[in-house]
């Protein structure tokens, strides 16, 4: 979970980033979990591999800045 949260705290601290891949500073298999489930946006540009993720002007959305928020009361 801690790589989730990271990522969800890269988007708020750099918000103009254009792309998510794995040469990100943050993971990008947890920015594609957390697109699965909603809390963040980008544009899936991987192509045809399961095996090399990017994603194309990504964002977090209000259910992943509530989930963010959450995680530094804890």
């Amino acid at each position: 979970m801690e790589e989730h949260i990271k990522v969800l705290q890269f988007l708020i601290d750099k918000p103009s980033i254009d792309v998510i891949d794995g040469l990100s500073e943050v993971s990008v298999r947890a920015f594609k979990e957390l697109r699965d489930q909603g809390l963040v946006k980008g544009i899936d540009i991987s192509g045809d591999t399961s095996e090399y993720f990017e994603f194309m002007i990504p964002e977090i959305t209000l259910s992943g800045r509530q989930l963010l928020a959450k995680s530094k009361c804890v």
